[in-house]
């Protein structure tokens, strides 16, 4: 119970910033979004606060245009029970929504999923 609602609150947070979408789709869903519109600011406030969840979030490539806006990203992500993913692409736009999606429910098919999120 003290996850989900240190998951809300800091929803809440991050929902103050359309920039940086974390999204909770169900009590043990977490799905984070990343866009054109984030800056390397948004990326680094998003993964402490999903580091603060206990999911460790890595970049090892994030690129921008002349205006500070993400166009490239790769990353990895692995939740408390060790399980992981990683993903990574070139066209934000192309293939939006682009992110990952954690399901802690016991019974879920596919705890992580990473990359496009259709």
């Amino acid at each position: 119970m003290k996850q989900v609602l240190l998951v809300i609150g800091l929803l809440g947070l991050l929902r103050s910033s359309e920039a940086c979408p974390v999204v909770q789709n169900g009590g043990d869903t977490l799905r984070v979004v990343f866009t054109t519109d984030h800056t390397r600011e948004d990326l680094m406030r998003i993964k402490a606060e999903v580091n603060a969840m206990g999911i460790k979030l890595d970049y090892w490539e994030l690129q921008f245009d002349a205006a500070g806006k993400l166009s490239v990203i790769r990353f990895r992500v692995a939740d408390r029970a060790g399980r992981s993913g990683s993903a990574g692409t070139d066209d934000l736009v192309k293939n939006a929504p682009f992110g990952f999606r954690i399901d802690g429910a016991k019974k879920a098919r596919r705890p992580i999923m990473t990359g496009c999120l259709k």
